[in-house]
């Protein structure tokens, strides 16, 4: 084995991996959504920056939503964006209080598709999303954005259940 190249990881060689390790933090996107399984995934990338020198990323993904009889659209929209800011400032909070660097971002789209294009394009080194435990039926109906990250996307995912 004398003069070969050993692969680790995503295919990229021990050499790869210590300049990577060498330009400072790493980045990990948490995707949050207000829900106590997100904030499990939160709670988990936090205890691994305090050890591995990453920063964290919070993105909360605004669903669009349909027109209501009694509701505007935009009207709801609001409470969403709203939501979505309380819900990263208690990540934020969160983070703070280990110590550990903590950007806030929101985007308004499809949540799987959003993060994994958020993922791209901005060099994250890791995803790591809470899940709730729906059965296989309830993912049959109504989809899962863990399973559609971790089918779309080559960057390391970790899904905290």
């Amino acid at each position: 084995m004398k003069g070969k190249i050993r692969r680790q990881g995503n295919g990229k060689s021990i050499q790869d991996l210590k300049q990577k390790a060498s330009r400072g933090p790493t980045k990990v996107l948490v995707p949050l959504d207000g829900s106590s399984n997100s904030f499990r995934g939160l709670k988990h990338a936090i205890k691994n920056a305090k050890i591995k020198n990453q920063k964290i990323i919070g993105l909360y993904v605004v669903q669009p939503v349909m027109e209501f009889a009694h509701v505007s659209v935009s009207g709801l929209m609001d409470l969403l964006r709203k939501d979505g800011k309380k819900t990263l400032k208690k990540a934020q909070q969160q983070c703070e209080s280990k110590n550990v660097q903590f950007t806030p971002k929101m985007l308004s789209g499809s949540p799987g598709e959003k993060i994994v294009e958020f993922s791209k394009k901005n060099n994250i080194d890791e995803i790591v999303i809470g899940c709730s435990n729906k059965g296989k039926l309830a993912r049959t109906f109504f989809g899962s954005t863990s399973n559609y990250i971790i089918h779309q996307t080559s960057i390391p995912t970790t899904i905290i259940k």
